[in-house]
Parts: C-alpha cells; sequence; structure tokens
C-alpha cells in the first residue's frame, strides 16, 4: 500500500532537486580534468585492487542458527586447548613486514599463525617474509574483518596480540548472546544487523538474501541492542534532530560555523505548532533552547540520505542512507550517533518493500529518479535485530573475531585491535 507524504513532508513543491543526484550517488568520482592521466590510471587501479579485497570482508555464513551455535562450541574446545598449552607469542610493536623482507620476527610469525591455523607450512628460523608465511597472513586478516593485503602493520600486530585467553571470553559471549536469540525462535524473513562487525544480513527462509557493510555508533553513543519491525520505507525523509544531538552537537558546529543551520537546511520550529522561528533570533547562549525543535529539509544534503526504514523502536534508532558514504570503505565504521546506515540501503528498500507485491529494485531506482517525497507502508512488517557477535566460526574461513568496540566482552576498545589510540575521527556534518 503506497500513502502519499504527509503535508509536512510536502513543503518542498516537487523534486528535491534531484536531476542527476542518484548518479552521484552510486556511481564512482570522475577524475578531475586536469589530473594526470597515469596517476588516474594507477588510482583506478588500486581502487579495483581495494574494492576486491573489501568484498572478501563480507561473512559468507549465516551465523545466527543451532548449528553455528555448535560451532562455536566446538571453537570454544580448541582455544581452551591454546590457553592451556600457554597461548601464542607477540609480534613486537612497532613491525612492519611486505613482500621479500627480511627481518627476525618472521620465524615468531609463523608460529604465532600456526597457533591459531591460518599458517600450514613448516616452522623454520628462516627470516625471509616469504609468500606462504603472508597467505597466512591474509588469512588471518581475512578471519577478523580487515583488508587482507598481507601486510603486517599497526592494527593487524594489534590483532595478533590480542590475548587467546581473551578470544577465548570472546567466544564464550557470543555463544550466550546467539543462544538467547536462537532460542527464542527466528522468523523465516528479517533483518540482522551485528554492530561488531559493522555489517548487516538480510535472511529470507534460512539463506542470505542481502549483505551489506554499515556504519555503528561511535563508542560514546553505541548502537544498541534492539528488536523491532521495520513497518515502512520512507523516501526523501525529514530529519528531526534528536534534543541528544542538538544539545551535544548543535551548539559545537554552530560555534565554528555560523551558518551552519542554513548552509544544511536546518530550520528551527515551535513546539508545539512547528512554526518557523527566525534562526538569527536563536540565543545560543542560553543554557537550553525550550519549546524548540530543529528539523533538516529533504535532499541531497540530508543526514539520513534518501531512504530511512521505519522501526519504531524504544531506543529512537534506526537504518537509512548516508551522503558520507566514502565511510563504508573503512575498515572501522563506529561512527554515527547510535543510528545504522547501510551501504546497500536501496537494494535493502526494494527487499523490504518488496514483500508488498510490487517493489523492485527499479521502482526504488525510479522513486528516487521522480525526487517526491514517499512513504511505503508494509502489509507485513519485517523484524530486524541489532546483536552484538564478535565471535562466530564462518564456514568458508573458520573462526572469525571483530572487535570489542563497545567493551561489551570485557576488553579495552582501545587496545582490541580497532582504532589506534587518539586516532581522530573523520570529519562528518551533523547525523544520527
Amino acid at each position: 500500500m503506497l500513502l502519499a507524504g504527509a503535508p509536512a513532508r510536502a513543503d518542498s513543491n516537487g523534486p528535491f532537486g534531484l536531476g542527476s543526484l542518484l548518479n552521484a550517488f552510486t556511481a564512482p568520482a570522475a577524475a578531475a580534468e586536469d589530473e594526470d592521466p597515469d596517476k588516474a590510471a594507477k588510482k583506478a587501479a588500486q581502487a579495483k585492487i581495494d574494492n576486491g579485497l573489501l568484498d572478501q570482508l563480507t561473512p559468507t555464513d549465516l551465523f545466527m542458527s543451532l548449528e553455528a551455535a555448535q560451532r562455536i562450541q566446538e571453537a570454544i574446545g580448541l582455544y581452551q586447548e591454546i590457553v592451556t598449552a600457554g597461548g601464542w607469542p607477540l609480534i613486537k610493536k612497532g613491525t612492519t613486514l611486505h613482500a621479500g623482507d627480511q627481518d627476525e620476527i618472521v620465524p615468531i610469525l609463523r608460529k604465532r599463525l600456526r597457533i591459531s591455523g591460518d599458517y600450514a607450512g613448516k616452522l623454520d628460523s628462516d627470516w625471509g617474509y616469504d609468500d606462504r608465511t603472508m597467505d597466512g597472513l591474509k588469512r588471518f586478516q581475512r578471519r577478523h574483518g580487515m583488508m587482507p593485503t598481507g601486510v603486517l602493520d599497526v592494527r593487524t600486530v594489534n590483532m595478533l596480540n590480542v590475548p587467546a585467553d581473551e578470544r577465548l571470553s570472546q567466544l564464550r559471549s557470543s555463544l550466550v548472546r546467539m543462544q538467547e536469540i536462537v532460542s527464542r525462535g527466528l522468523p523465516d524473513r528479517y533483518v540482522m544487523v551485528n554492530t561488531a562487525a559493522m555489517e548487516l544480513q538480510a535472511i529470507d527462509e534460512g539463506r542470505i538474501a542481502l549483505k551489506s557493510r554499515t556504519i555503528v555508533g561511535r563508542l560514546e553513543r553505541p548502537t544498541p541492542f534492539v528488536q523491532a519491525k521495520i513497518q515502512g520505507v520512507n523516501f526523501f525523509p525529514f530529519w528531526n534532530v534528536p534534543e541528544s544531538i542538538a544539545a551535544k552537537d548543535l551548539r559545537q558546529h554552530i560555534a565554528k560555523e555560523p551558518n551552519y543551520l542554513v548552509d544544511q537546511h536546518i530550520r528551527a520550529l515551535t513546539i508545539p505548532g512547528d512554526q518557523d522561528i527566525p534562526l538569527e533570533s536563536l540565543d545560543w547562549n542560553q543554557p537550553l533552547l525550550e519549546n524548540i525543535r530543529f528539523r533538516q529539509d529533504p535532499g541531497e544534503f540530508n543526514a539520513l540520505g534518501l531512504v530511512r526504514l521505519d522501526m519504531p523502536n524504544p531506543d529512537n534508532v534506526y537504518m537509512h542512507d548516508t551522503p558520507m558514504k566514502d565511510l563504508f570503505r573503512r575498515p572501522v565504521r563506529n561512527f554515527s550517533a547510535g543510528c545504522v546506515r547501510v551501504q546497500k540501503i536501496f537494494d535493502l528498500a526494494a527487499w523490504v518493500a518488496g514483500t508488498n507485491g510490487d517493489w523492485d529494485r527499479a521502482r526504488v531506482e525510479s522513486t528516487l529518479q521522480q525526487g517526491f517525497a514517499l512513504d511505503v507502508k508494509l502489509v507485513k512488517p519485517i523484524p530486524v535485530y541489532f546483536v552484538y557477535q564478535t565471535a562466530w566460526v564462518d564456514t568458508e574461513i573458520g573462526i572469525s573475531f571483530r572487535n570489542d568496540i563497545y567493551g561489551r566482552d570485557g576488553q579495552d576498545p582501545a587496545l582490541s585491535g580497532g582504532r589506534e589510540p587518539g586516532e581522530a575521527l573523520p570529519a562528518q556534518a551533523l547525523a544520527p
């Protein structure tokens, strides 16, 4: 069933300046006209390699089932043996290795990889970083959600040095969480977001219909555990800035950029009545701006992007598009204020709306091209779960771990192989 946008969403009189917006959102940026052709070719070749490596980071196995829980149980037994035997050696911090390097750390690296099942070659004293050892490191990187470059860098060293007993603890915590979810029974069709892996899976009768990278909440604003139902799809949504974000972030942006609200198409409205308040009349010296709410108009600049999935829940978090698509290329993607940004949101919207029987990807693209606000109400709501699994067993690549980005497994997020201490967040606009 299609519902036209509510009156409050129709005050833009036509398309939201779409034009070639869809292409801008889905196609890679063209090289600048004055860019050196050789440099542009090298960048394109590297982008192709990076895309291929990124494609290897998405789990290929459904990890929420009785069988998956049993595999974790078996992995717990294996890691208990590793811990009992003394764990694995540490790799000296600051060590880097590239193909063909010679370093005294290589024999230690081979032993470390052999213990975790990533290296099957012989253990010797050869200092040469050979192909077989590099392949073992690539397998380790892939199991840990890292770009499988085979380069030993700072982040990979941190991951290698997470103690075996902490990995064992992650397996045990993940088993408990998985058993709790599986014991309730999962429906035939649902969406699962693993915030620790920063990935999403849409499940249809026991098979993975769609996988996507996501951006989740940063440490100080973690994405919560959620069990809700997707009720609809909103095309060209308004963004009503939550009080928490307005209070914590808006003042900072205004202090740096006095015209921020105008530039970002954010309006101040009265509560109640939704009457426009002249922005120049706002007194930012007041500790609180009472009886005022802020709303961002729909469009390419909107923090929700072009699509939002309506999934009412007590935490008021949801899944949505984003204009900051470059962030999906990062291996660690906990940047949001708690909501989940979905890289393949248009595919997900088509899959979700497809339950009504008359929606597919072509219709989603057509709706985006038309540029009018539209709400699609689902005839049959789709369950959605936000979970936190830092460990599982992938049937293709084996025991997989992710960073304990929120410290829910008891690790220090700064030391769990994620961002380096002091590593800055990327510059972002105000966003959920």
